[in-house]
């Protein structure tokens, strides 16, 4: 699968991308029929070559596919220094927890996201810009939907995005970070058994209703400091120093 120049577009003007039906029917039985469904999906959706596209598309890779599908020269993810396609899983995979408040990173309660503006660490450290067409994307979310909601008829969908709250540079009002309110360019989103979506980490999200799993893991380039930080060093072997004679 190779990410079109729109889907790109949109990925950079809202802050996620949904791609439907991506896990087929076999693949989300086995995972219902698992003793533990987060292992059984983390293992079918870990090398799913979809999500392997996609991340190597919004970490910088493939640009001459990019740049034939373009109508512009200066066209995204273009610039040979960024250390393209090289990714690393950030997070273990895990299931969303349902939340009033906007969590960046739903059930692990590492940080909530408020674009950056109040110099939080890790918010800074899963940054997203986009610069001369080019772009410099810093963490990304993967979400797998791994059923249908089971009343999306009724009332659409538990999962609520704040579009385009990846790019902000202020910080977000704690009321709307708390849940206590929302903004008016909120949106619901409803997603279907076997949906992929792909969110730049930043973007202001919330999962209200439990009654739907949804699989989420992180993603980060390979340059960017990993969220657990770095292990120390293994020791280095003691010189073998040469024993004089008796």
């Amino acid at each position: 699968m190779e990410l079109t120049y729109e889907q790109l577009y949109g990925f950079d003007a809202v802050g996620y991308l949904h791609l439907p039906g991506i896990l087929d029917r076999a693949a989300l039985e086995q995972c219902h029929r698992a003793s533990d469904i987060v292992t059984t999906a983390a293992e079918l959706t870990a090398e799913h070559p979809v999500l392997e596209a996609c991340l190597r598309r919004l970490f910088g890779g493939g640009a001459d596919a990019i740049h034939r599908q373009s109508p512009v020269p200066e066209n995204l993810n273009l610039d040979p220094t960024l250390g393209l396609g090289k990714w690393r899983l950030d997070t273990p995979p895990r299931l969303a927890v349902a939340s009033d408040a906007c969590r960046g990173s739903s059930g692990a309660g590492r940080f909530l996201h408020d674009g950056g503006g109040s110099g939080h660490l890790d918010a800074r450290r899963v940054r997203y810009a986009s610069e001369s067409g080019v772009i410099l994307a810093q963490g990304v979310t993967a979400m797998w939907a791994l059923e249908g909601h089971p009343r999306a008829a009724e009332d659409g969908t538990s999962l609520t995005i704040i579009p385009a709250s990846h790019k902000s540079c202020f910080p977000a009002p704690a009321a709307v970070l708390s849940g206590e309110r929302s903004v008016r360019t909120a949106v619901r989103l409803l997603m279907g058994a076997g949906d992929l979506l792909l969110l730049a980490t930043p973007t202001l999200w919330r999962y209200s209703d439990a009654e739907q799993r949804l699989l989420l893991s992180d993603y980060t380039p390979a340059s960017v400091f990993p969220s657990g930080g770095c292990g120390s060093p293994p020791p280095l072997p003691l010189p073998r120093l040469p024993f004089a004679a008796c």
